[in-house]
């Protein structure tokens, strides 16, 4: 699984892509990490109550789909028409940013179909590591989280900045410097033993 780290700003470049500001920025950027990170719930259910469930049915495309759909609601009962569809398309590409980064692992099977099956689905190969354990002292924690880092910062940077990149009479050192770091980044993770 990926990091909690890697959602939030997942859902944070996904809050900060949006061309028509919302009236409350800060809280629907809020709101987009929230969804983001929403599937890793079970965790807090783990963590407080001891309870681990057999099926990880908060990643699937269903569980995923509840708080955008109410979102959606929100969104076509309480706000203007202009700038609308971009928010919808914000809220389900947050909600489920969730699985293709954990999808983006390629080692945990995650049951995409629940309920209507419990089969678990992996990518053949593995881009992003996995989450280390939450240790203060696990090296692992870490070292993943450099390597996540140095593959999502990079590229979201770009993505969000692209326009500002090309403009820029220094284009050429920006590019390469997103280069420099995505690149080995991007072929240690794709190295790690999976």
């Amino acid at each position: 699984m990926s990091s909690f780290v890697s959602h939030s700003i997942t859902g944070a470049a996904i809050a900060f892509h949006d061309r028509q500001p919302f009236t409350r920025p800060l809280l629907w950027s809020c709101w987009l990490i929230v969804l983001a990170c929403f599937p890793d719930s079970e965790y807090g259910v783990l963590w407080l109550f001891g309870i681990n469930f057999f099926i990880r049915f908060t990643h699937s495309v269903v569980f995923c789909s509840l708080l955008p759909a109410c979102t959606l609601f929100y969104l076509l009962r309480y706000t203007p028409r202009q700038g609308r569809t971009e928010r919808i398309i914000q809220v389900f590409g947050a909600a489920y940013s969730h699985l293709v980064l954990d999808l983006l692992v390629g080692v945990y099977p995650l049951p995409l179909l629940w309920p209507f099956t419990d089969v678990g689905m992996t990518l053949p190969f593995g881009v992003l590591p996995s989450a280390g354990r939450l240790v203060l002292t696990n090296y692992y924690l870490y070292r993943n989280l450099f390597i996540e880092l140095g593959i999502l910062l990079p590229l979201y940077s770009f993505l969000l900045f692209r326009r500002t990149i090309w403009e820029h009479r220094l284009r050429i050192w920006l590019l390469g410097g997103h280069l420099l770091i995505w690149l080995p980044c991007l072929a240690w993770g794709l190295l790690l033993e999976r």
